[in-house]
């Protein structure tokens, strides 16, 4: 089972790359680039096969290099980012959950910057 791809195309010198975005097994749900930061990006996928094995949903965020290569920059499970994803705005990764009589906004910090986020 081939992991399901991206195609990111690089406007610099007009050409294009495939590249692995989640693990194998699992399906890309969807995609979101950082606003204020253009080479990273968010993709969020779930298991392909429902019912069988482990669940497998979460995000992986990918930064793309200055020479055009991609690198995993972390991956956040679906336990530390409950609900609805939203987007990524570095170091945070938003969701929403809704609630019986609210919906509340998570967020979940990227591990690279744990420890350096501010408070409030």
């Amino acid at each position: 089972d081939a992991a399901p791809a991206i195609y990111l195309y690089n406007t610099s010198n007009t050409s294009s790359r495939r590249v692995a975005a989640t693990p194998p097994g699992t399906v890309l749900i969807s995609h979101y680039w950082d606003p204020s930061e253009s080479k990273v990006m968010l993709c969020e996928y779930a298991s392909s096969s429902a019912g069988v094995g482990a669940d497998q949903s979460g995000c992986v965020i990918l930064f793309v290099t200055d020479d055009g290569g991609v690198i995993v920059a972390d991956t956040i499970s679906k336990e530390d980012l409950p609900g609805t994803v939203l987007g990524i705005d570095t170091p945070r990764v938003y969701s929403a959950q809704r609630g019986a009589d609210e919906i509340s906004l998570e967020n979940a910090v990227m591990s690279s910057f744990q420890g350096l986020e501010e408070e409030g």
